[in-house]
């Protein structure tokens, strides 16, 4: 027996209908500010008709599912109850929903979002994988692979770049599919792949060919920068220890990081962005310079250092990762006490 998503077993309200293509693409490719539109639909919708359990969609699953998932992602306190309506006279969900495959993918997705205490949800997230797990292989070959790829990671829990470029697919091949919301999703994607290509050129570009696309303010650090290494290198040589020069080499690969943690943090600063402590560190922890200057602090140091001194302090050791962490504390703790 082949399985095949099943279409609504009632007409989608004409409510639900406008709203859903936007939030299944949305959902996975974040077109949070093209579709400002979103949300005023869902504060509809929540306010007029799903919390308050309107039998509008009736025993269609995947709607019920999938706007419980959209509701709850966006902060609205919707109610599990909503899924009572599947349960049979023992108060179990009901049997038959697993052929339902395309309904029990949504109620997967949106059992993903339940919280403590909430058992129905619990119940509903191991009905739906014990069923579509044992399904699989019944499975239509578009459907298996919706179906494998959802038990082994949650959409919200994916890359978002990732999950647009595989759901582009799977929505083409739905016969109700929007069509020009698809092909602007799509050219949309492409143009900011395209700009996401040219940022990482620019950032990556190491050579000294490439000092006359740069501003004037630019071109005497960029200049020095490269002067440095190559100093270094000529040094290493002259003196015969040869195996400095490759981590000079690292030196420069580490000053290809900073840069980019130089971006991020311009990035922030200019986006108004306040990032969480965990990300913060891991960029400010770049921005200090510590692992940086410590390698090449080394190559000053005459044999008094050795080629498994250079091997242990480029493996990133604790001891180093701990000083980098309390010195960039530290200034930024007198920076803030300086600025004040």
């Amino acid at each position: 027996m082949i399985f095949k998503i099943l279409p609504p077993r009632h007409p989608i309200p004409d409510t639900y209908r406008s709203i859903l293509p936007i939030p299944i693409l949305r959902d996975r490719y974040r077109y949070v500010t093209r579709y400002r539109d979103l949300e005023p639909c869902l504060q509809h919708i929540y306010e007029t008709d799903y919390d308050h359990h309107d039998d509008k969609a009736k025993d269609d699953l995947y709607t019920i599912a999938l706007l419980f998932r959209l509701l709850r992602q966006q902060g609205y306190p919707i109610s599990c109850d909503v899924f009572n309506k599947f349960k049979d006279d023992n108060g179990k969900i009901r049997e038959s929903l697993i052929a339902d495959v395309r309904g029990m993918l949504s109620l997967n997705e949106a059992a993903h979002f339940r919280v403590r205490g909430e058992d129905i949800l619990d119940e509903a997230l191991s009905f739906t994988i014990t069923h579509l797990e044992s399904a699989v292989s019944n499975l239509s070959n578009l459907v298996q692979e919706q179906v494998i790829h959802a038990l082994n990671q949650p959409i919200h829990k994916g890359l978002t770049r990732l999950e647009a470029t595989r759901y582009f697919f799977f929505y083409e091949q739905d016969d109700s599919h929007n069509k020009v919301l698809l092909n602007f999703a799509k050219l949309d994607f492409n143009l900011l792949q395209k700009m996401h290509q040219w940022e990482l050129s620019e950032i990556t570009r190491w050579e000294i060919s490439a000092i006359d696309q740069l501003p004037e303010y630019m071109k005497p650090c960029y200049q020095a920068l490269l002067d440095v290494y190559n100093m270094i290198d000529e040094e290493m040589a002259r003196k015969k220890t040869s195996y400095r020069v490759h981590y000079a080499k690292f030196a420069v690969s580490l000053m290809k990081i900073l840069v980019r943690a130089y971006f991020e943090e311009a990035k922030w600063f200019h986006q108004g962005y306040v990032p969480s402590i965990e990300e913060y560190m891991r960029v400010a922890l770049v921005t200090f310079c510590y692992t940086m200057l410590t390698t090449t602090s080394l190559m000053g140091m005459g044999e008094v250092v050795s080629k498994e001194a250079f091997d242990w302090v480029s493996s990133g050791p604790l001891i180093v990762q701990a000083s980098s962490v309390v010195c960039r504390l530290m200034d930024d703790i007198v920076s803030r006490k300086v600025i004040r």
